[in-house]
């Protein structure tokens, strides 16, 4: 059997003891939806257990590895002992585990079932206040957090674990409605789309529901396919784009710099890891930044050494601890007649921030280079929505680092900012810095045995090729998947 793209969505309303009002609208539209994008479709409405469990069943026996597979339950939903239960229609009471167990739908075992297709997304606007269940049962509101297969699997919720959703007053609940809105977008499953949905339903519900969503694709998938996006872009300064004259400070950036003109961001992400997490306002203020990451042709001219195990002049050098790093850039200052940025050694290293020398990057220069800067860029990775595009990571590297500048750049110009080799930071790590939002140029912890890395590698899964994941090594380690790129002030 070929493969396709396939849905099953399953609207529950007519309960005995609360009818819903959207459960059937919600299924429906999004049905029609789907059949629009060429998915081949089953739309169950007011099922039983036994349609409910035949249904999802049949659909899923159905299903071959190469198959895009889309699962969506709206109706009542329930946790039991951390356990997720689908409620079906019926007269009969559910009192406790071994009743849910025997006639309600395991979103476990679904999501179970669902693993045979290449990539599945589960979409449950089920956490709904269920008065059939009382609170001495379910112990918890709303739905437990699920555990998708790693890479494969994608699983939404119309709100925050532990929390309830709104049925909505309209045709269709505020999340369904926020869904069928960004569903026919060119955007990826995924951060991307969670973060327009998100922005609907919050407003909608004035704060009071918050969808999320577990797991990580692999690969980028996208519903409706995006536009093919360039491999360059030339990025004008606003008085280029006025008057056609260049702005002096970027036109007089060094050979191999590209010039950060200062501005706010908001730095993290809500849909991240713990650590990134809250976003929150920074300001930074102008400097110069390498377009690629420090080659090993680069580091033999300053340093006379060949440190990487991977060997090639165009590679960017690896195994090099931070404290090698930050000596390059001293070097390097010292080489070129500017002024030294750092002094001192081990935990007593310290920076001058107004040298005119070469230093590491902080952790927040770094995010706003990868994000474009004053483009201010939404793009999971830097540049682009889609990893193969703009980096070197274990889905394409074929098991090692690959020559600076082989893809595309981000709008600024920037090379492999995402994947090819973590970037060393000047940051001490603190899993909650951001918590302490530090507005302006932040420059990390006060305290810490760890330093920050960012970027991502040859050797990392899709998702640590973010732009705002956070890594964290001894300053002392050495790595083949670590190197470093160079920064100066703006002088």
């Amino acid at each position: 059997m070929p493969a396709a793209r396939k849905a099953l969505l399953i609207g529950n309303a007519a309960y005995s003891s609360r009818t819903l009002r959207n459960p059937v609208n919600d299924a429906s539209d999004l049905e029609a939806a789907l059949k629009e994008l060429g998915f081949a479709t089953t739309l169950i409405k007011d099922a039983d257990y036994r349609d409910m469990y035949k249904g999802i069943e049949s659909f899923t026996d159905g299903l071959v590895y190469g198959d895009e597979a889309i699962f969506y339950f709206s109706g009542h939903g329930v946790q039991i002992a951390d356990n997720n239960y689908l409620i079906p229609i019926g007269d009969r009471k559910l009192t406790d585990k071994i009743d849910f167990d025997t006639f309600a739908i395991s979103a476990t075992w679904t999501l179970g079932k669902l693993a045979k297709a290449r990539v599945s997304v589960m979409i449950l606007d089920a956490c709904r206040d269920n008065p059939t269940v009382s609170r001495s049962v379910a112990g918890k509101k709303g739905l437990a957090k699920l555990e998708p297969e790693s890479g494969s699997q994608y699983v939404i919720y119309a709100t925050e674990k532990d929390t309830e959703a709104s049925d909505g007053e309209g045709r269709n609940s505020p999340f369904a409605q926020s869904l069928l809105r960004h569903i026919k977008s060119p955007v990826s499953v995924g951060e991307e789309l969670m973060r327009l949905i998100r922005s609907d339903v919050k407003k909608a519900t004035n704060n009071q529901q918050i969808p999320t969503a577990y797991g990580m694709l692999d690969e980028p998938y996208y519903l409706v396919a995006p536009a093919s996006q360039p491999t360059e872009r030339v990025v004008q300064t606003p008085s280029q784009t006025q008057d056609s004259k260049p702005d002096s400070r970027a036109s007089l950036a060094p050979s191999g710099m590209i010039y950060m003109e200062g501005g706010s961001f908001m730095m993290g992400s809500e849909e991240g890891e713990e650590d990134e997490k809250p976003v929150h306002e920074v300001t930074i203020s102008s400097y110069l930044i390498g377009k690629k990451e420090v080659t090993q042709k680069e580091w033999l001219e300053v340093m006379g050494t060949k440190p990487s195990s991977f060997k090639g002049d165009d590679l960017p050098v690896i195994n090099v601890s931070w404290f090698d790093a930050i000596e390059f850039c001293n070097k390097l200052s010292l080489k070129e007649g500017l002024n030294p940025s750092y002094t001192g050694s081990g935990s007593n290293v310290t920076c001058n921030w107004i040298s005119d020398g070469y230093r590491l990057p902080t952790e927040a220069e770094w995010e706003f280079a990868a994000r474009g800067g004053s483009h201010k860029s939404e793009y999971m990775f830097s540049g682009s929505n889609d990893v193969t595009v703009v980096a070197w990571y274990k889905g394409n590297a074929s098991d090692r680092i690959q020559n600076t500048g082989s893809k595309a750049s981000n709008a600024l110009g920037l090379l492999d900012m995402s994947g090819n080799v973590w970037e060393w930071c000047w940051d001490r790590y603190d899993k909650k810095f951001y918590h302490k939002k530090s507005y302006n140029n932040p420059r990390g912890a006060n305290k810490g045995s760890t330093r920050v890395l960012r970027g991502g590698s040859w050797f990392s899964e899709m998702v640590d090729c973010r732009v705002t994941k956070r890594l964290a090594y001894s300053p002392v380690n050495k790595y083949n998947n670590v190197g470093f790129r160079i920064v100066r002030s703006d002088k």
